[in-house]
């Protein structure tokens, strides 16, 4: 089985948008105040950064739906996980059901969950915001249930439109836009942020699917927040960056540096001043990753081996030997017999 291509870089949806408007991202970095390789690493922001960059582009472009234009320039792949696993799904619904998923194992802030309506035959995508994002709520809505439409409609066999829009806040003033994307009438001041599908669409098959790769991303995804952290020391912070980037090539320091927002030398001296380091952490994630992957009969050594970041099986091996004192393969055997 190929390997996963490796993704391109994260588009923040700002960039996306401001970039499609014919404006250059520098302007955009310029108008929130935040340093412009931030942007462009896709670098975690706080909520009054990300508060300030949805004020700037929409100032900068004169769009006030530019979260909504945004939704439509993003291409396929950036967001990796979020886009592969769904997009490898055999239906729309087991694809609503993969990024959800994976979504909430891996972002923090916001909550999606599939709510289904008996009655109604109906399917609900509720979008669930912390209070801290209530001053970019609108924005945040908009793009994500945007871009979670635009993605299935991109792979699906057959043409759909959902059955309707529901959003907690009122009119914004441009509900044609909301029309052109989402294709289905809108209600505002409702009681709820959803999306909302026909029963009959979650039976519609994405051809694209590749069954095998399937399964090998929604295993690292139900992995994920196991080895997620659940508390906010930049160990912590480091850990759930690291699982995020296992997979292929492995995490590399100057990479992750980039993603917690700091240089390669303040994550070092953070690090040290917890009593530990990049090598010890990522080690130690691998170590513990490995013998919760080995209890998966259906994963191959090979296969584990990618999904821990290393270039070789080999590699892998002696390893798992240092750690454990055993071959991968016996550790296995031994685990299966107990």
């Amino acid at each position: 089985m190929p390997a996963p291509r490796p993704s391109p870089p994260k588009v923040r949806p700002q960039i996306a948008g401001v970039e499609a408007a014919g404006f250059e991202v520098e302007e955009l970095a310029r108008a929130a105040g935040i340093e412009l390789s931030r942007l462009r690493a896709d670098l975690p922001l706080s909520f009054e950064e990300s508060r300030e960059l949805w004020r700037a582009a929409v100032e900068l472009t004169g769009d006030p739906a530019i979260a909504l234009h945004a939704a439509q320039n993003v291409p396929y792949g950036a967001f990796d996980l979020l886009d592969y696993l769904p997009g490898n799904s055999p239906t729309v619904g087991a694809g609503f059901e993969d990024l959800v998923a994976v979504f909430n194992a891996t972002r923090v802030g916001v909550r999606l969950e599939l709510v289904r309506e008996a009655a109604t035959s109906e399917l609900r995508i509720d979008y669930e915001p912390r209070p801290e994002l209530l001053a970019v709520r609108r924005y945040a809505i908009e793009f994500t249930l945007g871009t979670t439409l635009l993605r299935f409609h991109s792979h699906g066999e057959a043409a759909w439109r959902p059955r309707r829009l529901r959003l907690r806040y009122a009119d914004p003033g441009y509900r044609e836009v909301y029309t052109q994307v989402f294709g289905c009438p809108v209600e505002f001041a409702a009681e709820v942020d959803a999306l909302v599908v026909d029963s009959a669409v979650l039976e519609l098959r994405l051809p694209r699917a590749d069954e095998r790769l399937r399964a090998l991303l929604h295993r690292h995804a139900e992995h994920l927040e196991r080895w997620a952290p659940q508390r906010e020391q930049v160990r912590d912070r480091l850990r759930r960056a690291l699982a995020e980037e296992l997979p292929g090539e492995g995490p590399r320091l100057e990479r992750v540096a980039r993603r917690l927002a700091m240089s390669s030398r303040t994550l070092h001296r953070r690090l040290a001043e917890e009593g530990t380091s990049f090598r010890a952490e990522l080690d130690q994630l691998r170590a513990d990753a490995a013998v919760d992957l080995l209890r998966d009969d259906a994963l191959a050594l090979t296969e584990i081996a990618y999904l821990l970041g290393f270039a070789e099986p080999s590699g892998f091996s002696r390893a798992f030997r240092r750690w454990w004192g055993v071959p991968p393969a016996v550790y296995r055997r031994r685990a299966r017999n107990a």
